[in-house]
C-alpha cells in the first residue's frame, strides 16, 4: 500500500523521533510529503535524495539536526521547506544543481546554517522565493542571484552578510 501513496500529510501533530532512513523505499512514488509542525528530531536521512518523484517537501517547524544532505540536489522538487529547525553546516551547493531547476520555493530560514551563500543558487532560474533569514550565513551575496528573473521574495535578514548589494538585484 505505501508504494501507491502519492501524498502523505502528517503535519501539525505531535509526532516525534527520527525520520526513517529507508523512507525512500517505504514511499517510492510519493509526490507530496508534509511533516511540518511536529517534534521530529535527528538528522535528515541522505536517502531522501533518492525520492525521485517528490515534488513538494515540507519538514519545517521540527527539531531536525545535522546538515542538509548533499543528496537533496538530486530531487526535482518544486517546493523545499526546511525552516525553523536546528540544521547546521553550510547551504549545500548541490541545491543549485541541474536536477533542482524546477524549484520555485526554497525556505531554509531560522536554522543554524553557516558559511557563504553558494553561487550555485543563481542557477535556480524558476525560483520565486528564496528565504535564508535568521541563520549565521556570512560573506557576500552572490551577484548571479540577481539573474533570477522570477524571484519575488528574497529574504536574507538576520545573517552576517558583508560587502555590497549586487547591482543585479
Amino acid at each position: 500500500m505505501c508504494g501507491q501513496t502519492r501524498e502523505l500529510d502528517l503535519s501539525k501533530n505531535e509526532l516525534s523521533g527520527h525520520i526513517s532512513a529507508d523512507i525512500n523505499m517505504q514511499f517510492r512514488g510519493l509526490r507530496f510529503l508534509l511533516l511540518a509542525d511536529n517534534k521530529l528530531d535527528g538528522p535528515i536521512p541522505a536517502s531522501m535524495g533518492n525520492m525521485e518523484w517528490l515534488l513538494y517537501l515540507d519538514m519545517s517547524k521540527n527539531r531536525l539536526t545535522g546538515t542538509i544532505p548533499d543528496s537533496f540536489g538530486n530531487i526535482g522538487v518544486y517546493t523545499l521547506l526546511l525552516a525553523d529547525n536546528k540544521l547546521q553546516g553550510s547551504v549545500p551547493a548541490s541545491l543549485g544543481s541541474e536536477a533542482m531547476i524546477s524549484l520555485h520555493i526554497l525556505d531554509i530560514s531560522q536554522n543554524r546554517l553557516t558559511g557563504n551563500v553558494p553561487p550555485s543558487l543563481g542557477n535556480l532560474l524558476s525560483l520565486e522565493v528564496l528565504n535564508l533569514e535568521n541563520n549565521a550565513l556570512d560573506g557576500e551575496i552572490p551577484a548571479n542571484i540577481g539573474n533570477l528573473s522570477f524571484l519575488v521574495i528574497f529574504n536574507m535578514a538576520g545573517n552576517h552578510l558583508t560587502g555590497e548589494i549586487p547591482k543585479e538585484l
